[in-house]
């Protein structure tokens, strides 16, 4: 294991959220390039074979940490939240699902600003 996956501390930063009054904790699991925050077996063509995915569950471990409900329910603000960017994803997510980043951006606004599209 890393000496990063064995430093990494779920519960201290659990603490820091609380103590800065976070309502609810939202973690990118998984990196525009496809490095995902738990050990996975999907190849990622993209990443060398050592850089595949973390060797341990920081997502798991980050959400156990942070789960204010006992019994592991989720709150209901994070449910609303949730709910809102299910929604969003059934009507917009086909528009996203599987596409990749261009090698550069070829596009520009009216006002000449640079632009990023998927294909």
């Amino acid at each position: 294991m890393s000496s990063v996956a064995t430093r990494w501390n779920p519960d201290s930063w659990a603490k820091v959220f609380h103590n800065a009054g976070a309502k609810y904790v939202m973690l990118t699991t998984k990196h525009h390039d496809g490095f995902t925050l738990w050990p996975s077996t999907t190849p990622n063509p993209t990443l060398p074979v050592d850089r595949q995915h973390a060797t341990r569950d920081l997502m798991g471990d980050l959400s156990s940490a942070v789960r204010p409900e006992a019994d592991g329910t989720i709150p209901a603000v994070q449910m609303s939240r949730l709910k809102a960017l299910g929604s969003w994803l059934k009507l917009n997510g086909d528009a996203i699902y599987a596409t990749q980043p261009w090698k550069r951006a070829d596009g520009e606004t009216g006002h000449g600003t640079k632009v990023r599209f998927t294909q």
